[in-house]
């Protein structure tokens, strides 16, 4: 069985799981249950109860799951639950990160949540963009550094070298009976400063990852706002070949009108003339001078 069609079978499943406590399953249950005390009261039996209980859950349970009403409905719980949760962890989360890593974490994860509605992805889990693992990720990684910085902060390998400073001057007047003791210190805290130096190179590939992760976040998010530059050009193209024809058309359309006669200009009516071989139009008249 491939992998889609397990999938496809574990969903129905899950979806007849929350039927059961579906209001509509519940009413069914409600009525087969009066229905028996009422049987039951008139020494009718219970067979026929029984068995109207088993049509209406098969009924209930077989049917009601396949709806996409009743999908929609509960995708829409199961996706509320879930930012939920995920709320309550980013709560518990920012608490234990810097304050400079919390804010990008926000950022971070609002970005994350363009990024899905983009994609038309519904649930936190049925994320296949990767930018919800990358945002969950770069909480750990801030984690880790921080834990790292409460341990090896900035100023811990300046004091170290102070620390060998004094053990190696103190060496220098050191009897046969202290001299091994410092030593020994001295060994222990140049020890401490490779540590320190570990730890130090190792904070900042952590924070050159947590960059990484924000630049491949904020690009994902940047492509998801790009324009459908293709889509919008031939639809340029369509309207300016449509304005083309339009254009001809209406070329052809004034050509073919015939001029309206120019203002104050009335055209006589026109009368066969006597011989019937021409038309005469009358001269306008023009008003008279001081009328």
């Amino acid at each position: 069985m491939s992998k889609k069609y397990r999938d496809a079978g574990a969903a129905i499943w899950g979806y007849r799981r929350a039927a059961v406590c579906h209001p509509v399953n519940v009413a069914v249950l409600t009525l087969v249950a009066l229905t028996a005390i009422v049987m039951t009261s008139a020494d009718a039996g219970l067979t026929f109860p029984a068995l109207l209980l088993l049509v209406a859950e098969a009924i209930v349970l077989g049917v009601l799951p396949r709806t996409k009403m009743f999908q929609s409905s509960i995708d829409a719980r199961n996706a509320e639950t879930e930012r939920q949760e995920a709320a309550a962890a980013r709560a518990i989360l920012g608490a234990h990160l810097e304050t400079e890593h919390r804010l990008e974490l926000e950022g971070l994860e609002r970005a994350a949540d363009a990024i899905r509605a983009h994609a038309g992805v519904g649930r936190i889990s049925d994320d296949w963009t990767g930018a919800t693992e990358l945002v969950a990720v770069y909480g750990r990684i801030a984690l880790a550094h921080r834990a790292s910085m409460q341990i090896f902060g900035a100023t811990l390998g300046p004091a170290l070298d102070e620390q060998m400073h004094l053990i190696q001057t103190a060496l220098l007047c050191a009897d046969h009976t202290t001299r091994p003791a410092l030593l020994r210190r001295l060994a222990v805290v140049r020890a401490r400063k490779a540590s320190w130096l570990a730890a130090r190179r190792q904070q900042e590939a952590l924070a050159v990852d947590l960059a990484t992760i924000g630049d491949q976040i904020r690009s994902m998010r940047e492509q998801c706002a790009l324009v459908p530059f293709d889509d919008l050009r031939g639809e340029l193209d369509g309207a300016l070949a449509a304005s083309k024809e339009g254009s001809r058309v209406l070329r052809e359309v004034v050509a073919a009108t015939p001029e309206p006669a120019p203002s104050g200009v009335r055209i006589a009516t026109p009368e066969p003339a006597a011989d019937g071989f021409d038309v005469v139009f009358a001269p306008p008249e023009r008003a008279a001078v001081g009328s």
